[in-house]
């Protein structure tokens, strides 16, 4: 896919799953006051407690207004990241952005992985295919 507008990915609210695949994509959102080229989100609203599996690799992200890529776990959320080793919670947490670009070394634009609240990150197996 190439595209020039933003590819906001759903938010994971209540106690829901969600998997994503999303791979190999050029994504270029290049009007300043844009959010994010690519974002994952789980949770937003107070008691919030889904998953979301986001496999995100191979992708070219650009976002004039935001980052390229984009990822949250908040409230009491769970991210996980196929393969991911590292910390599961902060704001930032520098070793999943590094995940993140080795995964994506196209993105020359920022990128951000984040837990708030008592969401937190984790690693595991691939996500199924939706």
């Amino acid at each position: 896919m190439s595209e020039d507008q933003p590819s906001a990915l759903p938010v994971v609210s209540g106690t829901n799953r969600m998997n994503l695949n999303i791979t190999n994509n050029t994504i270029n959102n290049p009007e300043v006051v844009s959010e994010h080229a690519i974002l994952a989100q789980a949770g937003t609203l107070s008691g919030d407690a889904g998953q979301m599996c986001a496999n995100v690799t191979g992708n070219n992200a650009f976002a004039a207004g935001g980052n390229g890529i984009r990822m949250r776990a908040t409230q009491s959320t769970t991210l996980r990241l196929p393969n991911y080793v590292g910390p599961s919670t902060g704001a930032p947490i520098a070793a999943a952005e590094t995940f993140v670009a080795g995964n994506n070394p196209l993105t020359t634009d920022t990128i951000s992985v984040a837990t708030f609240g008592s969401g937190q990150l984790v690693g595991g197996a691939a996500c199924a295919t939706p």
